[in-house]
């Protein structure tokens, strides 16, 4: 509680200090903006992580196959078997299961890229500035391809298409400097559907990739502590190999699930500020509110920067 009273203080001490024949509320939008802008930039590439944690499931997959029924496995390396249709869910080889599981990561991070854009259009309207979002045409031919996904997870993210392009729509359109709550107030649908999207998608994510690659780790550990490859000599630097990666993706696992939740809970706040920001008066009374809302950003956000940082 004293921390989030003391960081709402230095947001009222930051505002008192902006620049000279700027209303309080417009200083307001602008330390939200900042906060804003960090908060959703730190939402972080997804892409690469859910990837290699399908890679991983996949491999604990495979061994249990070969432990549960060496001879009718004998034939099958690991190269062939990655690429065998309906392996992985019925459909898809591991190989494109893996691949689409990663496209839904570079589509999420498609709908930050928009977030940090709305943001920056915020704060340079709050600065009294004009704004000309012209050049936000190419992340508009991006979003485009938000479809195309194989898995419900891309299915899911690609609903959030129509809603990604209607804020677009507002971004790319010219604005007049001070027009900042008539921005928050045009854009507050999409933004609101957007985001509770990411929400799911995360929720989601935990539920069909990470929390299956946690129980085949796991049945592959037991599978092979039951096997006799702890008795065969020839076999012993596999073994050890093999723990050695299971605690690794062990890691990555426990890592990932405690990042989505500070994501989640960022999200959260995200969520309520721009509430905040589409409702309240362009007032000096709407300042408290603001600041309130940018001061709970940037308790989530810390949270998520201190998992960021390396242990040691």
């Amino acid at each position: 509680m004293n921390i989030t009273r003391n960081l709402f203080a230095a947001f009222v001490t930051t505002v008192a200090t902006l620049g000279c024949g700027k209303s309080e509320y417009l200083k307001a939008v602008t330390a939200y903006a900042e906060t804003a802008g960090n908060g959703t930039s730190s939402l972080g590439e997804l892409s690469d992580s859910l990837v290699s944690i399908c890679r991983q499931r996949a491999t604990a997959h495979y061994i249990n196959r070969r432990l549960e029924d060496p001879e009718a496995m004998t034939k099958s390396r690991w190269e062939t078997y990655y690429t065998l249709p309906k392996e992985a869910d019925g459909v898809l080889s591991w190989q494109d299961y893996c691949a689409s599981v990663g496209q839904t990561g570079e589509n999420y991070e498609k709908l930050v890229a928009l977030l940090s854009a709305y943001v920056k259009a915020m704060k340079v309207l709050a600065d009294q500035e004009s704004w000309d979002g012209s050049d936000l045409n190419d992340l508009l031919s991006n979003l485009s391809e938000l479809s195309g996904s194989s898995t419900q997870l891309g299915k899911d993210l690609a609903a959030l298409a129509p809603s990604a392009k209607q804020l677009v729509s507002f971004l790319v359109a010219k604005y007049a400097e001070s027009e900042a709550q008539e921005l928050a107030k045009s854009a507050d649908p999409p933004i609101q559907v957007i985001l509770t999207g990411m929400s799911a998608y995360l929720t989601a994510t935990i539920k069909d990739v990470v929390t299956p690659a946690a129980k085949e780790r796991a049945e592959a550990i037991d599978m092979i502590e039951k096997s006799s490859v702890w008795t065969t000599p020839g076999d012993a630097s596999r073994v050890i190999s093999f723990t050695s990666y299971a605690q690794a993706t062990d890691d990555d696992i426990s890592t990932i699930k405690v990042k989505f939740a500070d994501y989640d809970t960022l999200i959260i706040k995200l969520k309520a500020g721009q509430t905040v920001l589409a409702t309240v008066p362009p007032k000096k009374e709407s300042v408290k509110a603001i600041l309130t809302a940018a001061t709970n950003i940037l308790v989530a956000l810390n949270s998520v920067r201190a998992q960021a940082k390396p242990a040691g």
